[in-house]
């Protein structure tokens, strides 16, 4: 845990980064939410690798789809994650990974096909939508 704990920074406004990296959101109702540019708010996870960036990557994105950072929400205005508590699920759920390290990875697989689903049919409700507009606009112009 001590590794991850130096790997897991609050990031400061104007820091750059050289290693790998990715930021995760610590307020507001989608803290955890790994992102790939900073906001205000945000820890940044700085990896050694390519390859450990991504597996922490998909990892906090699993937890964070999974509802595992909601308890660790504290406050009553504007909700947000302690670092350390943070840390700490993360590197319990690692533990769990590393036990079988292809599951996160299917995981994160049939995350992107689900996302690919819930695109098509965004699209399809948006047409769906467009061709209501279409039936009451031909309605109005024969009626003109």
């Amino acid at each position: 845990m001590q590794n991850l704990k130096q790997k897991i920074k609050c990031h400061r406004y104007g820091n750059l980064y050289q290693q790998p990296h990715f930021f995760i959101l610590n307020k507001g109702n989608n803290s955890g939410k790994p992102i790939s540019n900073w906001c205000p708010n945000c820890f940044v996870f700085l990896a050694d690798t390519e390859r450990e960036r991504l597996h922490f990557y998909s990892l906090c994105k699993a937890l964070w789809i999974g509802g595992y950072f909601k308890p660790l929400l504290i406050g009553s205005v504007i909700p947000f994650i302690h670092i350390d508590k943070f840390v700490m699920t993360l590197h319990h759920a690692n533990i769990l990974i590393e036990q079988d390290p292809d599951k996160l990875f299917k995981i994160i697989h049939y995350f992107n096909e689900l996302d690919k689903q819930e695109e098509s049919i965004r699209k399809q409700v948006a047409l769906i939508h467009q061709l209501r507009q279409t039936i009451v606009y031909k309605l109005f112009l024969k009626h003109s």
